[in-house]
C-alpha cells in the first residue's frame, strides 16, 4: 500500500467510501469512466449559467452541509459563490470551505456560510475542520429541521 496519508483510497474510519482514485496497475480511474460530463448539459441553460461540482455534501434530519475545498487562495468562482450564499438562506444548509492540501486534508484557513452569516476567511487546522463539523452534526441532530406543507 502507498503512504496512507497519499493514498486518497484510504479514509481513516471510513464509513462509506468515495471512489475515485486512479488504479495505476489497472489504468482504471473512476472519474476517467464514470463521472457524468455535465458541461454538455450546460447549453440547456441560459445566460453564462453552468453546472459546477460540489466536493463533499451531506444531509442530517433535514439538515445539509457542503464541503468545498480549495489548494491555492481560496477564490470561489462567481458561481460557487452565488450558489453558497444563497443556499446558506435557507436555515437548514451550511456550507464549509477550506484551504489547504486536498491529499493530507491538512488546512490553513476557512470561511463558512449558514443563515446570512459569511465568516470570512479565518485560520484554522485540520483538527478545527473536523471540530466544526462535529459540532454541525450534533447541532442538526438534536434540531431536526421540518418543512411545513
Amino acid at each position: 500500500m502507498n503512504n496512507q496519508s497519499e493514498d486518497l483510497d484510504f479514509i481513516p474510519n471510513q464509513k462509506n467510501k468515495l471512489r475515485h482514485k486512479c488504479n495505476n496497475l489497472t489504468g482504471q480511474c473512476f472519474n476517467k469512466l464514470y463521472r457524468p460530463h455535465l458541461e454538455m448539459l450546460n447549453d440547456s441553460l441560459i445566460d453564462k449559467v453552468a453546472f459546477m461540482d460540489i466536493d463533499g455534501a451531506v444531509e442530517c434530519r433535514g439538515h445539509l452541509l457542503f464541503i468545498e475545498w480549495k489548494t491555492d487562495d481560496g477564490k470561489l468562482g462567481t458561481g460557487q459563490e452565488i450558489f453558497f450564499r444563497e443556499a446558506a438562506k435557507h436555515n437548514s444548509v451550511s456550507v464549509i470551505i477550506g484551504i489547504g492540501n486536498h491529499k493530507t486534508m491538512e488546512c490553513t484557513a476557512a470561511r463558512y456560510f449558514h443563515h446570512e452569516v459569511d465568516s470570512g476567511w479565518f485560520d484554522c487546522s485540520r483538527e478545527d475542520i473536523r471540530f466544526a463539523i462535529g459540532f454541525w452534526h450534533r447541532w442538526a441532530y438534536r434540531t431536526p429541521h421540518r418543512i411545513e406543507s
